[in-house]
C-alpha cells in the first residue's frame, strides 16, 4: 500500500514530459528561415514576421533567448489576471481544470528567465505551501484479507487532517480483473524484400468487478481531525479466485482518491484476495472408477515386434488438495524391447487466451512417482500413491474465460533404445472440498445462496472432519 502525494519531477517522469507538451503562444517579430515545417500547411521553409504559432514548451523554450526575434507568451493560468487572484485567495481558482500540469509547467516557465519569472516563482511557492501545510493521511482498510465469491466486501476509508482542507470529492473504486501479456517474435518482409523480425505483444483482459462509490460529493471543506467512511460492495457469484501466473493474473483491489482542486490527488491502493472454492461433489461423475489402456508394436525391418501394453486405473478422477491418489499400473511387455522405466507425472497446463485470439500454452510437471523397469517378455503390476499435500496448487479459476488450468495424470513407459514412449493420459479435477460419504455423515461444508444482500452470506473456509480424511484415504 503506497500513498501518492505530489508530482514526481525526475528526468524520466511521465508527468514532466507531458507538461513540456503544453502549448505556448509564440509571435515571430522577424522573418525566419529553415523552420517553415513548424507551421501547418506551410510549403516553404520560411516563417514570416507577424506569424503567431502555438508550439509545445520544449520547442518554444528554444526561442526564449531571442526576445527580439520571437515573443514567447505565457499560458492563460500564468497571466497577470490569474496571478493577482491567486495572491488574494488560492482557493477560488481551479487551476487543475485550466492546466493539468500547473506546477510542473510553472517550473519550466520560470527557467525561461522572462520578466514575469520571479513573480511566477513566488506564486508557485505561495499556492503549493498553502495546500502542503494541510497534512493528509489517507488509508483504505478491508474488514478481512480474503473474501469468497458472492460475499460482501466491507471496509472503511479514513482521512486524517491536521487542518481544514478543501476537496472536490472523495471516491472509492473497487475493481477485479484478469490482465496478462506476453511478447512473441514475428517475421515479415520489408519493401526491399529482406526478411526481418519484430516483437509483437499479445494482451488479454477481462473485468469481473467495477464499482465507483462517491464517499463525498461536490466541493466541500473537511474539518481537521479524523473522517471515516464505511463501504460495502457485493462480489459477483461468478467472480473467479485471485491468481498470479507467469504472464499476469487475476487481481482485486480498491483505490481511494481525494480530489484536491489545485494539487495532485491523494491516492491509496490496496489489494484483497478472492477465493472461489471448487466442490468436487458438484460433479458426481468424477466419483466413478476410471481405467485407460494403450498399446504399441515395435517395427524393425518390416517385422512387427510386440505389443507393449500399458494400463492405468484410478478409483476416481476427482480429488481434493489434501488427498492421496492411489495409482495402479499394469505393463504387459510381449515384445523383445525392454522397458527401462515407468513413471507417473502429475502435470498442469495453463492456457492464456489473448484478446487477439492468440494462445500461450504453459506446461509444468508438479510431481512424479517412479515404478520400475519391465524386461522383455514380462509383465509387471504396481500400486503406489501420489500425495497432493505437498503440491502447491493455485486457487480455482474455472469461471475465468481468459485463463484456464487443467491437470492430468500422465503415465509414461520408456522403451530401451530410440523407440518413442508409450503414454496414457487421465484428466484429473483437483478441488478444495472432497467427496463426502452421505451414508456416514452430512457434508461439513454447505454453500447457501443469498436471498437478501444485507446481511450477506458468509462463506467460511473449508473445514475437514478428521473422520472424513480416514474414510477417503
Amino acid at each position: 500500500m503506497q500513498q501518492s502525494k505530489g508530482c514526481k519531477r525526475h528526468y524520466f517522469s511521465v508527468e514532466s514530459i507531458l507538461a513540456s507538451e503544453e502549448q505556448i503562444s509564440c509571435s515571430f517579430l522577424r522573418d525566419q528561415y529553415d523552420i517553415g515545417f513548424l507551421e501547418a500547411g506551410n510549403t516553404t521553409n520560411k516563417i514570416s514576421a507577424g506569424t503567431n504559432l502555438q508550439l509545445p514548451y520544449w520547442i518554444a523554450s528554444c526561442f526564449s533567448p531571442y526576445p527580439r526575434v520571437v515573443n514567447v507568451g505565457l499560458p492563460k493560468p500564468y497571466k497577470k489576471a490569474f496571478r493577482d487572484v491567486l495572491k488574494a485567495d488560492p482557493t477560488v481558482v481551479d487551476l487543475k481544470s485550466l492546466s493539468r500540469h500547473y506546477y510542473l509547467l510553472g517550473e519550466h516557465l520560470v527557467k525561461l528567465n522572462q520578466r514575469e519569472s520571479p513573480e511566477i516563482r513566488s506564486i508557485l511557492i505561495q499556492v503549493e505551501l498553502y495546500f502542503i501545510m494541510t497534512v493528509t493521511e489517507l488509508s483504505l482498510n478491508f474488514s478481512q484479507p480474503l473474501y469468497y465469491a458472492g460475499e460482501m466486501v466491507r471496509g472503511t476509508v479514513t482521512i486524517k487532517l491536521d487542518a481544514p482542507k478543501v476537496v472536490k470529492g472523495v471516491e472509492l473504486r473497487i475493481k477485479g480483473k484478469a490482465e496478462f501479456s506476453w511478447s512473441e517474435s514475428q517475421s515479415y518482409t520489408d519493401f526491399r524484400g529482406e526478411r526481418l523480425h519484430k516483437s509483437v505483444i499479445h494482451r488479454g483482459k477481462d473485468t469481473y468487478l467495477k464499482t465507483n462509490i462517491k464517499l463525498v460529493e461536490g466541493k466541500t471543506t473537511l474539518t481537521a481531525g479524523e473522517h471515516t467512511y464505511p463501504f460495502a460492495v457485493m462480489l459477483p457469484v461468478s467472480a473467479p479466485s485471485a491468481f498470479t501466473g507467469t504472464y499476469g493474473g487475476i487481481t482485486y483491489y480498491g483505490i481511494a482518491r481525494i480530489n484536491v482542486p489545485f494539487v495532485c490527488d491523494d491516492i491509496v491502493k490496496k489489494f484483497f484476495l478472492v477465493n472461489d472454492p471448487l466442490n468436487v461433489n458438484d460433479f458426481p461423475h468424477l466419483k466413478s472408477t476410471i481405467k485407460k489402456e494403450r498399446s504399441k508394436t515395435f517395427c524393425c525391418c518390416c517385422c512387427a515386434n510386440g505389443p507393449l501394453s500399458l494400463s492405468v486405473a484410478l478409483p476416481k478422477s476427482g480429488y481434493s488438495k489434501t488427498e492421496t491418489i492411489p495409482i495402479t499400473v499394469e505393463v504387459d511387455n510381449i515384445s523383445r524391447v525392454a522397458v527401462d522405466k515407468v513413471t507417473a507425472y502429475l502435470c498442469q497446463r495453463i492456457v492464456w487466451r489473448a484478446d487477439s485470439g492468440h494462445i500461450k500454452d504453459e506446461k509444468a510437471k508438479l510431481k512424479k512417482v517412479t515404478f520400475g523397469e519391465v524386461p522383455q517378455h514380462c509383465s509387471r503390476t504396481w500400486s503406489k500413491s501420489l500425495s497432493l499435500l505437498d503440491v502447491e496448487f493455485p486457487r480455482n479459476i474455472s469461471k475465468c474465460s481468459k485463463i484456464t488450468i487443467t491437470r492430468t495424470l500422465t503415465v509414461t513407459a520408456e522403451p530401451r533404445g530410440t523407440h518413442t514412449d508409450l503414454l496414457v493420459n487421465i484428466p484429473l479435477t483437483i478441488g478444495d472440498i472432497p467427496f463426502y460419504d452421505e451414508d456416514r455423515f452430512a457434508p461439513p461444508y454447505v454453500i447457501q445462496l443469498a436471498t437478501d444482500p444485507d446481511p450477506p452470506p458468509h462463506f467460511r473456509p473449508v473445514t475437514y472432519v478428521p473422520r472424513m480424511r480416514c474414510i477417503i484415504s
